[in-house]
Order: C-alpha cells, then structure tokens, then sequence
C-alpha cells in the first residue's frame, strides 16, 4: 500500500511511510511521516517525526491543545516538537536559513484565508 499525497508542498529529506496520508499541507525540512499517520491542512517545520497511526488536522480541540491552529483552522507543529530527531545522521541540520520563518509565517498566514 502506498502513500498519499495531494494538493501539499514537501521540502527536502521528507520522507513519507507507506499507508500515511498528507493532504493540504507544507512539510519542511528533514521530516518523516510514519505509517499510517494522516494529516490535513498542517504546516510541519524542520526536524519532526509524525508517528505511526497519528492524526492532525482532523480534530481542532485536540491539535489546540498541543500546537498553534490559525483561525481558518491550519494546523502549525513547530520545529522538533513531534518527536524529531534534529542532530541524527540521518536528520542533520542545514546552514541557518534567515527566510525560512518569514516564508513559514507567510504560508500559514495564506493558508488560514
């Protein structure tokens, strides 16, 4: 079974497990969707792990109570606040880029409209 990925931007190194969906969302950096995970209309920053079986984007009670939702109901994890790994070989940091929360905070902010 494969995975599913519609209508979303997905930057570098993001690698999405079989069975997972992502649906209207921008996924940064350095990012693995597990197995099974489903997610809709989420901005992933850099260096997280969305775990097998997780959901965000489909209960507005749920994701405000661990990440930021925007009015039009956009979901925002922050960098490394799933579980990522951000110094793992596999997960290794790129040099600083000073547009990234500027562009991060635009897409968020155009999403929500």
């Amino acid at each position: 079974e494969g995975a599913l990925v519609r209508n979303s931007v997905l930057r570098y190194e993001v690698r999405i497990d079989p069975g997972a969906e992502v649906v209207d969302c921008v996924i940064m950096d350095d990012v693995h969707v597990k197995r099974g995970a489903k997610l809709r209309r989420v901005i992933v920053d850099r260096y997280n792990t969305i775990e097998e079986n997780e959901r965000i984007g489909y209960d507005a009670a749920a994701d405000a109570r661990r990440y930021t939702v925007s009015p039009g109901g956009v979901v925002v994890v922050p960098r490394a606040q799933s579980g990522g790994v951000p110094f793992s070989p596999v997960f290794a940091p790129r040099a600083a880029d000073p547009t990234q929360p500027a562009l991060l905070q635009k897409t968020a902010k155009e999403l929500a409209q």
